[in-house]
């Protein structure tokens, strides 16, 4: 339903360039939307600090660290869905250990590698090897098939590896086409920070930065994670018959180039969308998100994926049902306008949303 009405309102939805346009129309009487989680990625290889510092109690929870890393490890588990990639995971500080070698994803087992991480390993004696973790990576690459996800829990103290930036561009130049880095950060000190920030840098075009705060307590943050990360979701529109529904059309949100962030210029409209679903409860949104045709097309699709989810997580945080928001990427694909010249392009940076009830 969400696809015949952009057809049909598209010309209406320029004219509304500046404000939000609504009217009402005859359509399709019911959908049913088939939402199927598609893996986005061939290996998750999850490198858990359990150095000293980690062992040490947090205290924003009041818990040694490496209990955050472990209950961070528990809530990603009960939100995979059972696809088929395979799960490498290994602790490192100054010495490291395989607890998954390229195992099949299996919840249970995936649980039982997490309990296994010990949490009683002494402070002393225990430094970080980052540097060594990285380079650990890119070994385990060198024999792995597909896209890897590597997911890496750290609070990024006390390194006593070598230059953790020199080994996080090197692992990017290496392995940057067939794998990402993403640092999940636990009460990290401003050196520990600078050291994340690095490592993230190396992997700007593609990495996702959180910290254990946002995905154990925030709401919608984990499921934002784990659906940009390690799967997405094919949405299919089952069209049955019609029936007359009002619809409402939103102005576009603009991004720079490469960049998929929320921006205060983007705000008046997000309350404007909030408000209208709130006074709405019945209205169900389509959140559309676009590029211009600048890098590859894969990459593309990828940041269409984060622009239009971006919006969603803004709207789920204020309160929205997830549910009544679906999220499409269409990357560089269907642009509105000319991609020849800036202007066109910057246009193509976009995401649009579509209510109705």
């Amino acid at each position: 339903m969400f696809q015949l009405c952009k057809k049909i309102c598209f010309s209406f939805f320029l004219l509304s360039s500046i404000s939000s346009f609504a009217f009402a129309e005859t359509v399709i009487e019911s959908v049913d939307v088939i939402r199927t989680p598609v893996t986005r990625v061939d290996n998750i290889l999850f490198l858990i600090d359990d150095s000293g510092s980690m062992n040490m109690q947090s205290d924003f929870f009041g818990t040694k660290r490496i209990n955050v890393a472990k209950e961070v490890l528990r809530r990603i588990n009960a939100k995979l869905p059972d696809l088929d990639y395979n799960i490498i995971m290994s602790t490192f500080s100054n010495r490291e250990e395989l607890l998954l070698v390229e195992t099949p994803y299996n919840e249970d087992v995936f649980a039982l590698a997490v309990n296994s991480i010990d949490s009683t390993l002494p402070i002393f004696g225990r430094s970080t090897n980052i540097t060594q973790a990285l380079s650990t990576a890119e070994s385990l690459l060198d024999d792995l098939d597909g896209y890897t996800a590597i997911v890496m829990i750290t609070d990024g103290l006390s390194n006593t590896g070598g230059k953790v930036s020199a080994e996080a561009i090197k692992l990017a130049n290496k392995y940057g086409e067939k794998a990402c880095l993403y640092v999940v950060a636990i009460d990290p000190s401003p050196e520990g920070s600078k050291i994340i920030r690095n490592m993230r840098s190396a992997f700007q075009q593609c990495t996702l930065g959180t910290n254990a705060q946002e995905l154990l307590l925030a709401e919608g943050a984990l499921d934002f994670y784990v659906s940009n990360v390690f799967y997405e979701e094919k949405v299919e529109l089952d069209i049955k018959t019609r029936e007359v529904f009002n619809i409402y059309i939103f102005p576009d949100f603009n991004f720079a180039l490469g960049k998929w962030n929320i921006t205060s210029d983007m705000l008046s409209y997000l309350e404007e969308t909030k408000t209208y679903l709130q006074d709405n409860p019945k209205a169900n949104a389509l959140i559309s998100g676009y590029t211009d045709n600048t890098g590859t097309a894969a990459y593309n699709l990828k940041v269409s994926n984060w622009r239009a989810n971006a919006i969603k997580h803004w709207l789920v945080i204020q309160g929205i049902d997830a549910n009544r928001l679906q999220t499409i990427g269409y990357g560089e694909s269907n642009p509105e306008y000319t991609n020849d010249s800036k202007q066109g392009r910057a246009l193509n940076r976009h995401v649009s949303i579509v209510t109705m009830k």
